[in-house]
């Protein structure tokens, strides 16, 4: 693996009560459609998957093709807010965050669906299962580091797929009942 690699052990996910990357407000219900919007601008994404490689659209139609992990596939690609880097889930080994030539940045296992919530910060579903379904689905934030991680949701709860407003001020859920949900963010730095 590349020398800059951080590996960050499932250990260093578990939520420190002391650790605050962001000041959480309470859960609020929202509607669908507030939701739905929400959905469309996570859309407007440059990347996309094609066999074993992530592929970089830029703005001038340009494109870049990387494959910085031998693994069964990639998932929910993203670019950072800053266009710097490339975070993705490789099947079956975690969230990885890479520079645009697709050398490996940083590596956090256990997640899923990661968006970018700032440069520095990103949310994931942090799950746990049997080996045929989840026995929970909590929602943390985690520096892009791996220095911090804090819990969003509780630890037994079935909240899914976050998503992050374009500034980083709030994050949109939802459970297991497909309600969903809105909390504030205040990130600390």
């Amino acid at each position: 693996m590349k020398k800059n690699l951080l590996l960050i052990s499932a250990l260093a996910l578990s939520v420190a009560a002391s650790a605050r990357i962001a000041e959480v407000g309470r859960q609020v219900q929202i509607s669908p459609n507030v939701a739905r919007q929400a959905v469309a601008r996570m859309a407007e994404n440059p990347l996309t998957v094609e066999a074993d490689n992530i592929i970089l659209t830029a703005p001038d139609g340009s494109v870049t093709r990387i494959h910085p992990v031998d693994c069964a596939g990639y998932i929910w690609p993203s670019m950072s807010p800053d266009g710097s880097r490339v975070m993705f889930v490789a099947a079956g080994k975690g969230v990885y965050i890479t520079d645009l030539e697709g050398s490996v940045l940083t590596v956090i296992p256990s997640l899923e669906a990661p968006v970018w919530v700032s440069d520095d910060v990103i949310a994931a579903m942090n799950t746990t299962d049997d080996g045929h379904q989840f026995s929970s689905s909590q929602i943390v934030l985690v520096r892009v580091d791996g220095s911090e991680s804090q819990a969003v949701t509780a630890p037994e709860s079935f909240t899914f797929e976050p998503i992050a407003a374009a500034d980083g001020s709030a994050l949109i859920y939802h459970t297991i009942d497909g309600v969903f949900y809105q909390v504030s963010l205040t990130l600390n730095k």
